[in-house]
């Protein structure tokens, strides 16, 4: 009933918490869209510390041009939201706008750097700026680091997700047919590895689900961005859009893989880290089954089989170290 009052029929595909946990996102958008979508689509916003609620009436509604496939929130703004579209945009809003006032946050030039589907959006702390960056994934091949601030929010680089030689440095021989199948591997889901009670603590490690199958191990070279990104816009590229204003494309880095695992059957829907245990993470996927990897061995932990149906999320308890 929810999904025909809210999405006009359209599945819900995504869903994300604020940091206070008085906000609930929801993206609805379709998983089954082959070629292009050009159907509108909306995330709806409900505030759960208001004293009536209706699930058909949402706080804020607010309009996308395609389906939505992810949502995330800021991990210390309540307010600031953002998601990915299947049309390859990254949108965001600051919801905590007055009603009447626009909520979007504007994009720069510099915004039309995916060219498929957003797959995943997450949130990375950088320690230089103090600040948080938001990071996207596509099934295009690329992972791109945005920066946000009261104006707007733009790329400042882009990662090509690609089998070279270079990337498959530490992989396993057995495993690099899952990385030979296509130059541009397709990025489905990604991971962030963050042990700290504040989420903060981060050392530039994620991971990587692909449609072939694969699960990467991968690295955020934080002092090669800088360096990259200071190097065409200086250091006001980070305080401003200069540098999409400057050029129609963020500047590039090498594949960031730096490993690989035992690959899935299928494509693979979800990633995982442990918040307790920095070496530990799992993966679920199209073969049904759920993995439990230590992050230096390349083949997993454990297998689990839940369901003889396809796997779309996992997630761990941020509290229990071995519950997910």
């Amino acid at each position: 009933d929810e999904e025909e009052a809210v999405g006009h029929g359209v599945p819900a595909a995504a869903l994300a918490w604020n940091c206070k946990g008085n906000l609930l996102a929801v993206g609805y958008g379709r998983m089954d869209i082959q070629g292009t979508d050009s159907e509108p689509s909306c995330v709806a916003v409900w505030n759960l510390s208001r004293i009536f609620i209706k699930s058909d009436k949402p706080d804020d509604l607010l309009e996308t041009p395609s389906s939505v496939l992810s949502v995330a929130f800021h991990p210390q703004h309540p307010a600031i939201l953002a998601a990915g579209t299947f049309s390859g945009e990254l949108l965001m809003w600051n919801l905590g706008k007055s009603d009447g006032m626009e909520k979007s946050v504007p994009v720069t030039k510099g915004g039309a750097v995916h060219r498929e589907c957003v797959s995943q959006i997450d949130w990375v702390y950088w320690d230089r700026f103090n600040d948080y960056m938001c990071v996207s994934c596509s099934t295009d091949g690329k992972v791109v680091l945005w920066r946000a601030n009261e104006d707007g929010f733009w790329p400042i680089v882009t990662y090509n997700v690609t089998a070279t030689d270079s990337a498959r440095t530490g992989m396993s021989l057995a495993h690099r047919s899952v990385m030979d199948q296509q130059k541009i591997i397709g990025v489905t889901c990604m991971g962030v590895e963050r042990v700290a009670a504040d989420g903060m603590v981060q050392n530039g490690v994620f991971y990587l689900g692909t449609e072939a199958g694969g699960v990467l191990k991968c690295f955020f070279q934080f002092t090669s961005i800088y360096d990259k990104v200071r190097g065409v816009g200086g250091d006001e590229a980070f305080r401003n859009a200069k540098v999409a204003e400057k050029e129609d494309e963020p500047p590039s880095l090498p594949s960031p893989i730096t490993f690989s695992y035992q690959p899935h059957g299928g494509p693979v829907h979800s990633v995982a880290t442990s918040p307790l245990h920095h070496n530990l993470f799992v993966s679920c996927g199209a073969d049904g089954t759920l993995r439990m990897h230590n992050s230096h061995m390349s083949a997993p932990l454990h297998s689990f089989e839940p369901s003889s149906s396809y796997l779309y999320s996992t997630s761990f308890s941020p509290t229990r170290p071995l519950v997910f």
